[in-house]
């Protein structure tokens, strides 16, 4: 076995959807509501953010919902309090979806007037959720760069898979997708919008992109996804000449990139768009910035 076989094997994340229902803050007041109204017995009701219809059995102290997960009144009221939190119920009880380390907390919220929850790591939102919902979002992006049926994507920076999973619904045969960090991972494996990420089609890679990259072969993608997070000290090499340059080795001749830039404001006193065209240009891109996707499309 080649070294790069070898590191993609040893780097390879499979994903596992949490088993279980999922209920936003959201659905958890409007089941709430239902019982204050005083209504009994059986009835359905919108779970898993949305995606899914089930029945639950309102009794005079609990709901009861499919698998038998029973959820007290108490339970309900204590789910309605973080007006963006999202909880996971099962056989072993009833969980937030957050994740706490020493250096960052992780959550996975939905927003007024969003249907898909974004992830927000330590209060910074990891989508836009201001005026589009996040899987749109990531819809839009995918049709910015014309993904088409049997195309081979790169989607850099996983995140919750809305992008990948996107890409495979448009058509692409196979998409590789590369996340730093498991945390991220295990988030999205207890999000109902994630759970396509199981697809084989996905082949997802835990590791750091800027290292990865060098064992992919030349020509090998049709179209790259470019989702960095917000230029930092520790997210520069993802904005770096070096990085762009293998962006460009790895895509097919006439093949697109899709490069996020954020909202196109001055940092430090550098226009952040006008800097990144001007790396994707001196390693060989064409650039075009698209305003309305908060990035750019370069061409091979």
């Amino acid at each position: 076995m080649r070294s790069e076989e070898y590191r993609r094997v040893r780097m390879r994340f499979i994903f596992r959807p949490v088993t279980g229902l999922v209920i936003s803050s959201r659905e958890a007041r409007r089941i709430l509501n239902i019982y204050n109204k005083g209504v009994r017995g059986e009835i359905h009701v919108n779970v898993n953010l949305s995606l899914s219809r089930v029945p639950i059995d309102i009794n005079a102290d609990d709901i009861t919902f499919p698998g038998g997960y029973k959820v007290t009144l108490d339970d309900l009221k204590l789910m309605t309090r973080d007006e963006r939190g999202i909880y996971l119920i099962n056989n072993k009880g009833i969980f937030k979806l957050e994740i706490r380390t020493e250096r960052y907390y992780y959550k996975l919220a939905l927003f007024p007037g969003c249907r898909s929850p974004t992830l927000e790591i330590s209060g910074i939102h990891m989508h836009r959720v201001s005026g589009i919902d996040p899987w749109d979002d990531a819809k839009m992006k995918i049709l910015l760069v014309g993904i088409r049926r049997c195309h081979r994507v790169l989607d850099i920076c996983t995140g919750l898979g809305y992008t990948a999973i996107n890409a495979r619904i448009a058509g692409a045969c196979y998409v590789l997708t590369i996340e730093k960090d498991e945390n991220v991972l295990k988030i999205a494996q207890a999000n109902p919008w994630s759970r396509r990420l199981a697809d084989p089609q996905v082949e997802i890679i835990l590791d750091d992109a800027v290292d990865f990259i060098r064992s992919i072969e030349d020509n090998s993608f049709d179209v790259i996804i470019h989702d960095p997070p917000r230029l930092s000290k520790e997210s520069g090499g993802l904005y770096g000449k070096e990085f762009y340059r293998e962006l460009y080795r790895v895509l097919k001749a006439h093949g697109k990139l899709y490069h996020y830039t954020g909202e196109p404001k001055k940092h430090r006193g550098i226009n952040i768009v006008r800097s990144i065209a001007k790396r994707l240009h001196e390693v060989g891109f064409t650039v075009k910035p698209v305003r309305k996707a908060l990035g750019v499309i370069a061409t091979k």
